[in-house]
């Protein structure tokens, strides 16, 4: 082989490596990906970011608009990789909107978040799925988690009814009654 073919290998190789690194750069201001739901007011394919930081409300930030959700009325959530969602099957035969390449499996580096919400104007239950980057699972997570067990732990207060025996008798259904007694009469004590 020429020095002139070794020369010309070379470059051919850096300019694959730097396309593919190009490619699979993550852009921190595009972390997620509006896919599909039942909320209109969300552009398809609209690409932007997952806020989590208000300990009210997620909000997904695109272009120079916003959605939000109030965290007191999100019900559910699922973190779920390629054509494992409620979600059409078209999404997976395109390059994905966050990372704009298709890359084998084992390289995908994105995950689907699927969002369900009671809101407080509507009957029924909607749902917003969002294309993510692993990182922003490591984040959102543990926050989505705390709001959901939250929001149960309400939902099951308002649905068991008053009882007149939750007044003399500790029991795992009146337990957030006695539990709430017991430390404000430590506190008392304490004092």
């Amino acid at each position: 082989m020429t020095l002139k073919t070794i020369s010309r290998i070379a470059m051919i190789f850096t300019v694959g490596i730097l396309g593919v690194a190009i490619c699979v750069a993550e852009a921190p201001e595009e972390s997620a990906a509006f896919v599909e739901g039942s909320v209109p007011a969300i552009p398809p394919a609209a690409t932007g970011a997952l806020d989590l930081g208000d300990s009210q409300n997620l909000h997904f930030r695109y272009g120079d608009s916003q959605f939000s959700i109030p965290a007191d009325q999100i019900t559910g959530y699922k973190w779920h990789k390629r054509g494992n969602g409620g979600f059409g099957e078209s999404v997976t035969d395109g390059a994905d909107a966050v990372g704009r390449t298709l890359l084998p499996m084992f390289f995908d580096k994105t995950k689907y978040l699927t969002i369900n919400f009671k809101p407080s104007d509507r009957m029924g239950v909607e749902e917003v799925v969002f294309e993510v980057r692993n990182g922003v699972k490591k984040e959102a997570d543990p926050v989505l988690k705390s709001w959901v067990a939250t929001n149960k732990q309400r939902a099951a207060r308002r649905s068991s009814p008053e009882w007149w025996g939750d007044r003399y008798y500790k029991t795992s259904r009146n337990r957030h009654i006695w539990e709430n007694e017991a430390s404000t009469n430590a506190a008392a004590q304490e004092k």
